[in-house]
């Protein structure tokens, strides 16, 4: 609990985001890999990424995958806005805070 306070603090995003830098170049690099593959095998360009999960929570996440992806990154919404109101079942900071993390359960839902 302790760890998710931490990560989720507006304070300490920049410096997880930091202490996480190489995994998340590391991990980009190896979807580039699959993108060029793709770009060459199939003749057509990736120009936008879609990120979602739990780590999405923190601020400015996306910016580091556009950056390493040389592309568009984009938080995929777990709950768009104008759809069934599911936040109003789900109330409190604790599930706005962990959201993103029912991202694969939604869309397995859905």
């Amino acid at each position: 609990a302790e760890v998710e306070k931490w990560i989720l603090s507006l304070k300490n995003s920049k410096e997880f985001l930091k202490l996480i830098s190489d995994s998340i170049s590391g991990a980009c690099k190896e979807v580039k890999s699959s993108f060029d593959y793709f770009e060459v095998n199939k003749g057509e360009h990736v120009d936008k990424v879609y990120i979602s999960g739990g780590l999405v929570s923190i601020g400015n996440l996306e910016e580091g995958f556009a950056e390493n992806l040389e592309s568009d990154a984009e938080i995929l919404k777990a709950l768009p806005k104008g759809e069934k109101k599911l936040s109003e079942v789900f109330e409190g900071k604790e599930f706005a805070a962990l959201k993103n993390s029912f991202s694969a359960a939604f869309g397995l839902i859905l």
